[in-house]
Formats: structure tokens, sequence, C-alpha cells
């Protein structure tokens, strides 16, 4: 059963870790494996790390505050938005752009994404799918497309993303 299953794995040198991601598309189905794995079955060795976005906090809310009434130990861990030093500093250092061209590309994506976490990461793959980020094997250096950073659309970027994901 999978009370057994996490029996075997969760111990105290060895927790047992759930990490799920787009928490906030959670369907009936999933809310009841919660109800089962971590409210019925109590072990404190078994952890869980759940990701969403902030705009749907709203339908998220309902899942957490049941939770909330069922265990006493729930924690939000909210991510702030990534200011633009901190864009531009990786954008920098991970793509070696000198400060201006990064200092260009970081106010671009932050003002498509406003520096949420999660838009920023799926702004930087679509920028990569899409070639407005690319490394150009002649010169051995990345190049940023301004022009199509420019104009490229954050909601094609959020569609694009999970639509890749698929």
């Amino acid at each position: 059963t999978l009370k057994t299953f996490i029996g075997l794995f969760s111990t105290e040198t060895t927790p047992l870790v759930f990490i799920i991601k787009n928490i906030h598309l959670a369907d009936t189905d999933l809310v009841e494996l919660f109800d089962e794995i971590f409210i019925k079955y109590k072990n404190s060795y078994l952890w869980t790390f759940c990701e969403y976005q902030r705009e749907s906090f709203d339908k998220l809310n309902e899942i957490i505050l049941n939770l909330k009434k069922k265990k006493d130990h729930i924690d939000i861990i909210k991510l702030q938005t990534i200011k633009i030093d901190y864009i531009q500093k990786l954008i920098e250092e991970k793509f070696w752009l000198d400060k201006t061209e990064s200092l260009i590309v970081a106010k671009l994506m932050f003002n498509k994404t406003n520096g949420d976490p999660y838009s920023l990461n799926l702004l930087l793959k679509n920028m990569i799918n899409k070639k407005i980020l690319y490394f150009d094997y002649k010169k051995e250096r990345w190049i940023p497309d301004i022009e199509k950073l420019n104009t490229h659309k954050v909601s094609e970027n959020v569609v694009s993303g999970l639509l890749n994901k698929l």
C-alpha cells in the first residue's frame, strides 16, 4: 500500500520529499491524494514542496485552507520578485554579456515579467528556444536579439512554456 511505501522510504536520516509543480492546477483526485498521504498518514519525515503561480493563489487558497484545518504545520514561502540588479547579474555571468548589454536585457525581462521568478524562468527558456538569446559559434559568445525581445509578448511566453512542457 501507499502507507507501506512511504514508511519504507521516509526515515529520520532520509526523509521522503515530494516536489509538486503547478499545484494551482490540482484537481479533486490530487486533493484526495494529499488528504491520504499528508493528512491521514502522520509522518514527520515526509516533506512536500509545492510550486504555484501567484495569479492562481485564489484557487489554491481553498486547497491550503482545507489542509490547514487538518494538519497543524503548513508554511507558505512566497518568493519575492527578482530585482533588475539580480536579473542583470544572472544574464551577465551565465551568458557572458557585458554590463550594458546585460542591463538592457534585464530591464526588458523585468518589464515583461514584473520580476516574477516563474515568469522569468519561462521567458528565459522561451528566449533561448526562439533564438532571441542564442550562442554564436563563430563569435564564441551569446547574442541577445534586443529587437526580438522588445517585441516578444509575455502571454506567448506563458502559453508556449506550458505547451512545450506537454
